[in-house]
């Protein structure tokens, strides 16, 4: 196993309910589960060049903006489908 498979094993085994939890502030459960899975990807592309003192406060940081990019991208399609539904009647 390659040492930044291993640092990301750590990692997420340390982090993974803290992450789910910081994402379940701004989004249902199982959307939380999916801004987890979607951070800790964005976690291993960038792990080579992450400080180790600085991984936790960046994980919280990015699932809250992943977050709350799922909320935009929902609220959108929202408004899409209630403007579709005014024009049909």
């Amino acid at each position: 196993m390659s040492q930044k498979r291993e640092r990301f094993e750590v990692y997420l085994q340390k982090y993974e309910k803290l992450v789910v939890a910081n994402a379940g502030n701004f989004v249902d459960d199982q959307l939380a589960e999916d801004v987890a899975q979607d951070t800790f990807l964005k976690m291993y592309e960038h792990l080579d060049y992450l400080d180790d003192d600085k991984i936790k406060s960046w994980l919280i940081v990015v699932s809250g903006n992943i977050a709350k990019d799922y909320l935009k991208k929902h609220k959108k399609l929202d408004k899409k489908n209630l403007s579709i539904k005014v024009e049909l009647k």
